[in-house]
C-alpha cells in the first residue's frame, strides 16, 4: 500500500508539478525523495534551520507542547540534530539552491547560500558558529 506522501510526491513528479515539503533528512534514505526530483530534472531547492545545540531544540519543543503541539522525545531530538547535519554535510551539492540559517537566538543569521555547491555568500569563517564548524566541515571549508 503506497503511503499519502509517497501518492503526493508520485503525483508530482507525473505531472511536472512543484512540490515542497518540510521533513527531517536524518540518514541516507531520506534524501531518496530530493534525488529522485532531482533526476527527474527539478530544482532542488533548501532553507535549513540550524540550532547551536540538541538542548537548543528540546526547549523549543517543549515551548510548542504547551502552546498544543506534539511531543517529541530527547533520543529524537538527538538523532535530527546530529543526523540532519551529518546529511546536509554530505549531500549539500545535490542541491540547487541552499540557504543555511542560525536560528539560535531572536534575530536569525543567513549563514551561507550555495548554488550546486558553490558558495555565493557567507558571513566570515571566523564568525561562523561552532555548530556549524563541527557539523558542516565540508561547507565551512568553503567560506574565507
Amino acid at each position: 500500500m503506497i503511503d499519502t506522501f509517497e501518492q503526493l510526491t508520485a503525483d508530482a513528479l507525473a505531472h511536472d508539478q512543484t512540490f515542497v515539503y518540510e521533513g527531517h533528512f536524518t540518514n541516507h534514505a531520506t534524501w531518496d525523495t530530493p534525488k529522485k526530483f532531482k533526476a527527474a530534472g527539478y530544482h532542488v531547492n533548501l532553507t535549513f534551520f540550524g540550532l547551536s545545540d540538541p538542548d537548543l531544540s528540546q526547549l523549543r519543543v517543549t515551548d510548542r507542547v504547551i502552546e498544543g503541539g506534539h511531543f517529541v522525545d530527547r533520543l529524537t531530538i538527538e538523532a535530527n540534530f546530529s543526523g540532519n547535519l551529518e546529511m546536509l554535510n554530505i549531500y549539500f551539492p545535490l542541491i540547487d539552491h541552499l540557504t543555511i540559517v542560525d536560528t539560535s537566538e531572536i534575530q536569525h543569521v543567513t549563514l551561507a547560500v550555495l548554488t550546486s555547491g558553490t558558495l555565493v555568500s557567507a558571513i566570515p569563517s571566523i564568525a561562523l558558529p561552532a555548530w556549524f564548524k563541527h557539523y558542516l566541515p565540508a561547507i565551512a571549508a568553503l567560506i574565507p
